[in-house]
């Protein structure tokens, strides 16, 4: 086997080894140097070569030349260990063979012992100078983040070791947890586990951690709901991996990979776990365009679909700023040959045929639009022209560049619209389903509700009003909302791509409906305060255009399973499309004048009701 040239400096050290542990054993055997007979002394140098090609051979052999010293684990011990076996083993066939001079025993057991610790020793090395520069320099001058790490098995184990071996962290593991109590008191990679869960307070003021990471990935929601909020009552920042492939991104030094814990991670219900195989099916090979891939939606979209095989994922979005960070998010995490940032808007019809010529698309998902409700009653203009003319702008370029896929991220305000920002995505809908029978490309829509987290949501909001003591504003205190995670609502969404034949309008099943003002009720007990007591709720009044109640069906709608429990097909009258167009030229025409918000308004509505007439043919 051939040792590259890097590998010859770590053979040399090896043979160095190995002659002075042989040298050491025989000087020990003997009781002193000048007490060595000279028969021994005369055939000493070839023992030194035999020793030493019985110990590089087989270390050749296992690798023990391709490993990085500074990651030394159990199995290059044991295989050190291995290799002074062989050599010791071959030196004691030599003296039972009575070839050369007969070896004493006692010397090759001696040399066994030296040798392997010395190999083993020097291998260990660069982690014992990684420590102790840790230890020395930015622990002993007490300029690092002290870390409790919640879970004392393989995981913590080696967050531990990671955090433990970089001296640039400035982040230094110094007491475990764990709600074994067979692992109390014991030591878990040096650092000691000094009780469970129901001691984070108590652990957390004796050894002055000021952050904690969660190490077990099996934690329920209501497990990391205690966690969180014994850590808020401790003063400690709660941290963890969103996902498993976070924890080895981490490990490779990705520091960005452990996140602080947010309220909206712990709200609500498990996250669904969903079968993806069929949308690895879908993407693999595929290139991928995300309108909107910035947002807090399509950002989302982007991180599955690369997860899921893509060949090539398009990033199309008009924020510059949200395209930086998803590059510096991703390129951590992916190849960046693999995705194209493309700045632009959806309402510049020549920049999106440049870019779907350029790249051609298999596949759209079309995130990007105006969604803030009181922002879109200010501003209707805006909204008919990025939510109802970006839509067709981005549906025209599927067709003409033969995108085989288009599906469209709907909102649950669509239904019965009461706001103009309702009112665009209901219009968005029946493009789609305008669609059905005229388009070579398969377009489907996907209607949820809110999302936990996204930009413009209650969620941050109320953490915010929270961090600066209150109040808490919520608009009326009967409202209610449904709520689903991110990644779970994407996981879904992709899901429903999976199934679509062409024209369909899909709803996620969002659980219950939950009330604003019990939210902000449990948003303030989880950090640690009493409602009306320590942070008051303020009921403002519901603003222009919001509903006490969203639904997810329309009154003309039927809805039907499908092969996914989660995710249902709605049908609803066939849609006049002739008339429909003409609406949309008009109403399109009034955006782009900008003159009588009135006329608009109007248009907008009597769109909307038109498409939802009963049909006696339907």
């Amino acid at each position: 086997m051939r040792i590259k040239k890097q590998q010859l400096v770590l053979v040399f050290i090896d043979i160095l080894c190995v002659v002075a542990a042989f040298f050491a054993a025989t000087v020990l055997r003997f009781e002193g140097f000048s007490r060595v007979p000279a028969n021994e002394l005369s055939v000493m140098a070839y023992h030194f070569a035999i020793a030493c090609a019985a110990f590089v051979i087989p270390g050749i052999v296992l690798g023990g030349y391709n490993v990085l010293w500074s990651y030394m684990g159990f199995s290059d011990v044991l295989r050190q260990l291995l290799c002074s076996l062989f050599s010791a083993g071959v030196l004691l066939v030599l003296r039972y063979l009575h070839i050369l001079m007969p070896i004493s025993g006692s010397i090759v057991c001696i040399y066994l012992v030296i040798v392997f610790l010395m190999t083993s020793l020097v291998r260990a090395l660069p982690r014992i100078i990684h420590w102790g520069k840790a230890w020395g320099s930015s622990y002993a001058r007490k300029k690092v983040k002290r870390v409790l790490v919640i879970g004392a098995g393989d995981t913590g184990a080696m967050i531990i070791k990671k955090l433990s071996e970089d001296t640039e962290d400035k982040t230094f593991p110094v007491v475990a947890i764990d709600d074994d109590p067979s692992k109390r008191m014991l030591r878990i990679a040096g650092v000691l586990v000094a009780g469970t869960t129901d001691d984070i307070p108590k652990v957390a003021s004796k050894y002055r951690v000021s952050d904690a990471i969660v190490a077990i990935p099996s934690l329920t929601t209501e497990e990391m709901k205690k966690i969180y909020y014994l850590c808020n009552k401790a003063g400690i920042t709660l941290k963890m991996f969103g996902k498993s492939e976070d924890m080895d991104s981490f490990l490779k030094g990705n520091k960005d990979a452990l996140k602080n814990v947010r309220i909206e991670d712990l709200l609500f219900r498990e996250s669904i776990k969903t079968d993806m195989s069929a949308v690895y099916n879908l993407l693999e090979g595929k290139s991928v365009l995300v309108t909107g891939g910035a947002g807090s939606i399509g950002s989302e979209i982007c991180r599955q679909v690369l997860a899921h095989g893509c060949r090539k994922l398009i990033i199309f979005d008009f924020n510059e700023n949200g395209l930086f960070e998803i590059n510096e998010e991703l390129k951590h995490k992916h190849d960046p040959h693999m995705y194209e940032l493309c700045l632009g808007s959806i309402r510049d019809k020549a920049r999106l045929e440049a870019v779907f010529s350029k790249y051609l698309p298999d596949i759209v998902f079309h995130a990007a639009a105006h969604k803030h409700v009181p922002m879109m009653e200010l501003n209707p203009f805006e909204a008919i022209k990025n939510n109802v003319a970006g839509t067709r702008n981005v549906l025209d370029c599927c067709e003409k560049y033969s995108t085989k896929r288009f599906l469209l991220i709907s909102t649950d305000k669509a239904v019965n619209p009461t706001n103009v920002m309702g009112a665009t995505k209901r219009i968005a809908e029946l493009l789609v389903q305008s669609r059905k029978n005229t388009s070579s490309c398969i377009v489907s829509a996907v209607r949820f509700g809110n999302v936990l987290g996204s930009n413009g949501s209650v969620i941050p909001t109320f953490r915010r009003q929270i961090e600066q003591g209150g109040p808490v504003t919520v608009t009326h205190r009967d409202i209610q909302r449904y709520f689903m995670t991110i990644p779970e609502a994407v996981s879904l969404v992709l899901s429903a791509g999976t199934l679509a034949q062409s024209g369909e309008l899909f709803v996620l099943d969002m659980g219950k409906p939950v009330k604003i003002y019990d939210l902000a009720e449990y948003m303030i007990r989880i950090a640690g305060y009493e409602p009306n007591k320590d942070i008051e709720i303020k009921i403002t009044g519901l603003r222009p255009g919001e509903k006490l109640f969203e639904e997810l069906v329309l009154n003309n709608e039927t809805v039907d399973s499908t092969s996914h429990e989660k995710i249902f097909v709605m049908h609803a009258d066939r849609l006049d499309t002739d008339l429909f167009k003409k609406n949309i030229e008009d109403l399109v025409q009034i955006a782009i004048d900008a003159k009588d918000e009135n006329l608009l308004r109007k248009t907008l509505f009597d769109t909307v009701r038109a498409s939802s007439q009963d049909n006696p043919e339907a």
